[in-house]
């Protein structure tokens, strides 16, 4: 059963995501000699507890104790859609071995995690904000289901923008090699994009550029691993 972050209060938000859990990944895999695949499946995890640390608060609880935090449904969105991110790349590997295997059990434990977690309340964020903010924060980006993919010949795919016609998608697409090697790659597609891949490419990640935070800057943070 997945833990509850109310059970956490006197641990920090960081000790939440990046420490408690991930103290126990490392237990889980100290012992193991992963391959290629377990381990950048082991490394995309790692740095999305490293993300998810730098996203997640702390709050102080009626009784007085600490509990874990999120300033918004836009930032509990945000990392599951890269924790979902994560999955994808680690069911990819050629086979699961035991340390696979513990790393996705790692992944539904902190999905779970991520999702009952509470909101911040806004009056905590309230006693440090004495001058309105100048600069208004700019809403987070919505994933969009802009693109369609189709193959036009062997090896040959075709991702078209007809769902969000007239608008350029920032997309994150993953392909993979002949020889099983995955690449990353940060795409603006206006109309359509030709990639070149043996197997279908999969898009990891999209929205709308410059609608809210969708900008190359910040969905990066979510996506370090790949080229931008």
């Amino acid at each position: 059963m997945a833990p509850s972050v109310r059970n956490l209060g006197s641990h920090s938000a960081g000790m939440l995501t990046a420490v408690s859990l991930l103290a126990v990944f490392v237990v889980l895999l100290g012992g193991t000699s992963p391959t290629r695949a377990d381990s950048d499946c082991a490394a995309a995890f790692e740095r999305w507890s490293k993300v998810s640390a730098t996203r997640t608060r702390k709050q102080n609880t009626a009784a007085g104790a600490q509990e874990a935090c999120l300033q918004s449904e836009a930032t509990r969105a945000d990392l599951l859609q890269a924790l979902a991110k994560t999955r994808s790349l680690c069911e990819g590997a050629p086979w699961l071995d035991q340390s696979a295997k513990q790393t996705l059990e790692m992944i539904d434990i902190n999905a779970s995690v991520i999702g009952s977690v509470a909101l911040c309340r806004s009056e905590e964020v309230h006693a440090k904000a004495v001058e309105p903010d100048p600069t208004p924060q700019r809403p987070v980006a919505r994933p969009r289901a802009c693109l369609e993919v189709a193959q036009a010949a062997p090896e040959r795919f075709v991702l078209s923008n007809r769902k969000c016609a007239g608008r350029s998608v920032l997309a994150v697409i993953e392909r993979k090699d002949a020889a099983g090697k995955i690449e990353c790659k940060a795409h603006t597609i206006g109309r359509q994009l030709a990639v070149v891949t043996p197997a279908r490419p999969e898009i990891n990640y999209q929205c709308i550029l410059d609608e809210g935070s969708c900008t190359k800057d910040h969905v990066a943070t979510f996506f370090p691993e790949c080229d931008w």
